[in-house]
């Protein structure tokens, strides 16, 4: 993110990065359903529907978030989707958190602050706010994964995906911004969209078929270790 320039709008940036991981997913979901694509995305139901809209939110959330507030701050407050998915599994459906997965998550949180706390500062309070709502709504993804799992949930990615372009377009034309920034910019977006994004909701998807809601959130927090 940090190599596109920061003078883009938060929304070009999500529609182009969202652009960029259609075709990918596109291609996936064709493969694993033998080409009958629309077939796919009906079966994810509501299921799929919601956590579609919860990756909308936990994109844009992030997006905002590392635009307008510290680098640290957002780290921070990303590692709460495992607290968040563990409740939400807990309560909508039915799942066990075992004490060893409680306690890595208390582990997680500690470790994100030790990490961070030379570089935490107020930071914009919309932007924290933006960070908190992005970890509210990958772990609300996440459940939705869980609840759909006796099927193909990859479609509910492209969902969210779709459904970020159109949320971003819209936000784009309402707030009379620039849809088409420098073709640079256009193409490092689309490539973290198809590139790191796509594949790696391909991977987490495929393991919440197995994995609980908390322990998924929980081992996506490796990405923001190692970035």
């Amino acid at each position: 993110m940090t190599l596109i320039g920061r003078e883009q709008s938060i929304w070009a940036i999500l529609f182009w990065r969202s652009v960029g991981m259609v075709p990918v997913l596109l291609g996936v979901i064709w493969w694993t359903s033998g080409g009958r694509v629309v077939a796919a995305v009906g079966s994810v139901g509501m299921a799929g529907v919601l956590g579609g809209l919860g990756l909308v939110v936990a994109f844009a959330g992030a997006i905002f978030a590392l635009e307008t507030t510290t680098v640290a701050n957002a780290v921070l407050l990303f590692a709460a989707s495992p607290f968040v998915a563990a409740l939400l599994g807990w309560m909508l459906l039915r799942e066990r958190v075992r004490p060893a997965t409680w306690a890595g998550i208390a582990l997680a949180a500690l470790g994100m602050g030790l990490m961070v706390r030379d570089g935490i500062s107020g930071g914009a309070l919309l932007g924290n706010v933006a960070a908190l709502l992005s970890a509210v709504g990958f772990g609300a993804f996440s459940v939705a994964l869980r609840w759909g799992r006796v099927g193909d949930m990859l479609p509910a990615v492209l969902l969210g995906a779709v459904f970020s372009c159109v949320v971003a377009g819209v936000a784009l034309l309402v707030l009379a911004e620039p849809m088409v920034p420098p073709l640079r910019d256009i193409g490092l977006a689309a490539a973290i969209g198809a590139g790191i994004v796509a594949l790696g909701m391909v991977l987490y998807t495929a393991g919440s078929k197995v994995v609980p809601a908390a322990e998924l959130t929980l081992l996506s927090l490796v990405e923001v270790i190692l970035g």
